[in-house]
């Protein structure tokens, strides 16, 4: 077996094994059925993509300048959109 750090995806991207840290910029809003989900952004700390700001959603408590790690970084959440 390959004892490299990546590993082969379903459509044949090479998928990291590891987390990545980000830093909470901003909490956006919330979300959700019952508004359990925050949207946040955040500033990747680590990587090939260093300092790029992502919008992520998250669950459970969270404040400005928490640590998260995130497990992959080319993944976006959608904005939120208002209520009628």
């Amino acid at each position: 077996m390959d004892k490299s750090r990546g590993s082969r995806g379903s459509k044949g991207r090479v998928t990291q094994d590891y987390s990545i840290p980000a830093e909470v910029l901003q909490i956006v809003g919330r979300t959700g059925l019952t508004g359990e989900i925050s949207q946040i952004k955040v500033r990747i700390l680590e990587g090939p993509d260093r300092n790029r700001i992502l919008t992520r959603n998250v669950k459970g408590p969270i404040q400005i300048s928490d640590i998260v790690t995130l497990r992959e970084v080319e993944r976006e959440a959608r904005k939120i959109r208002k209520r009628r």
